[in-house]
């Protein structure tokens, strides 16, 4: 039994046709004789018996490559060829060894950035690749879906490493390891992941021990490098205490430098913002010790200035802010009361006076009011009682 596709130059004879039989099966023609006979005897009897011709062998060939079935495709064109031996069909052999060619170079650089890959975009590419090997042969989707799952994963795994999720990349990775077996990718992020946490935990620890040292600076740098490898929430607390710390330390600072220039209720305004961040904090407690009296007396003397230019709104004031400083002085609260007595007499007087004018022209309605405010400063006064009752009488007098 010869097949067509290793036909020899020479074959041999048989007593007659009827010896000649085709076999389907295997394409070709069972014989026996001695007798040579020529190649296109046999070709011809072939494709009569199979009813292949010429166009029949192209148009398969149009239809499995304009359906990118390559394998297919192939397989026709070297019927062809060793039917025909036409250039076109040689032709037509480059053509499918060049797309077939194009699918194993993007699968093979496909699979060894999957393999090699160590960032996003090395993924991301390799998807692509993949991508364009099942664009270009979608008749073999399915056999690439495994990979195109695997470089996914490894790209999902390595999108959380960066981001610092490594919580999230250990269940990915757990989920993967029973998925995809004796996968060495998982393995070595598991690995990568264990060296990660580690070195996240070395720079925690170090972080608390420059806390100790009061170094906050050096500690803020710490723990920021020990997140971005893994946001764990003891972690993100850790650094939102640092920066209170940090934020508070700057308040004391500008303090410090307050107190130097004798600014002292600027320095008072300062220590108060520091202590809102870290109540219990000694040093701040006692910087608010040293400066509360000293901002106090400052606010009192200002008060005396203040009293002494007959300025009692501003003097009164002034006595205030030294009370709210410090509650315990008794003197600060005598000099507010003079100080809010003789602010009194002032006004008093002066609507009073504002009263009788009114009085004069016969502006009845603004007398009284004005006469009012004044007992409202003292209502026990005899005077103010009897223009107020002058006006109330005038106006009723108009009102009849």
């Amino acid at each position: 039994v010869l097949a067509l596709i290793n036909v020899p130059d020479h074959l041999y004879d048989v007593r007659d046709e009827s010896e000649l039989y085709p076999d389907r099966k295997e394409f070709g023609f069972a014989y026996l004789s001695i007798n040579e006979i020529t190649e296109d005897y046999i070709k011809n009897m072939v494709m009569k018996e199979m009813n292949i011709s010429d166009s029949n062998l192209f148009d398969m060939y149009v239809k499995d490559f304009n359906y990118k079935d390559y394998a297919n495709a192939k397989q026709n064109i070297l019927k062809a060829i060793q039917i025909y031996n036409a250039p076109k069909y040689k032709t037509l052999e480059q053509r499918v060894n060049k797309n077939i060619e194009n699918i194993e170079s993007f699968y093979n650089d496909a699979i060894l950035l999957m393999n090699t890959g160590t960032t996003v975009e090395n993924y991301q590419t390799a998807l692509k690749m993949l991508k364009k090997v099942i664009e270009l042969n979608p008749n073999c989707a399915d056999e690439y879906s495994l990979e195109s799952d695997r470089i996914t994963c490894y790209m999902e795994i390595q999108d959380l490493i960066d981001l610092g999720n490594i919580t999230e990349a250990k269940r990915l990775i757990q989920k993967a390891t029973s998925k995809y077996t004796n996968d060495k990718k998982i393995e070595n992020f598991n690995k990568d992941i264990e060296n990660l946490q580690q070195q996240a935990e070395d720079l925690y620890n170090k972080t608390l021990k420059y806390i100790d040292e009061n170094n906050f600076e050096n500690a803020k740098n710490c723990i920021q490098t020990a997140l971005k490898i893994d946001n764990l929430d003891k972690y993100k607390k850790l650094s939102e205490k640092i920066t209170v710390e940090l934020n508070a330390e700057k308040y004391y600072k500008s303090f410090l430098k307050e107190l130097d220039k004798k600014h002292y209720i600027e320095a008072l305004s300062l220590i108060n913002k520091a202590l809102d961040m870290i109540p219990k904090k000694a040093v701040y407690k006692n910087a608010l010790k040293e400066i509360t009296p000293i901002v106090a007396n400052t606010y009192f003397q200002d008060g005396q200035k203040f009293l002494e230019k007959q300025d009692y709104e501003k003097a009164i004031e002034s006595f205030n802010n030294a009370i709210t400083v410090d509650s315990t002085n008794l003197s600060y609260y005598e000099q507010l009361n003079i100080a809010v007595d003789k602010n009194n007499q002032i006004k008093a007087s002066s609507f009073y006076s504002n009263s009788l004018n009114y009085l004069k022209n016969g502006n009845f309605e603004l007398a009284l009011s004005n006469i009012q405010k004044a007992l409202d400063i003292y209502p026990n006064n005899e005077t103010y009682q009897d223009i107020l009752e002058k006006a109330n009488n005038r106006m009723v007098d108009i009102a009849t």
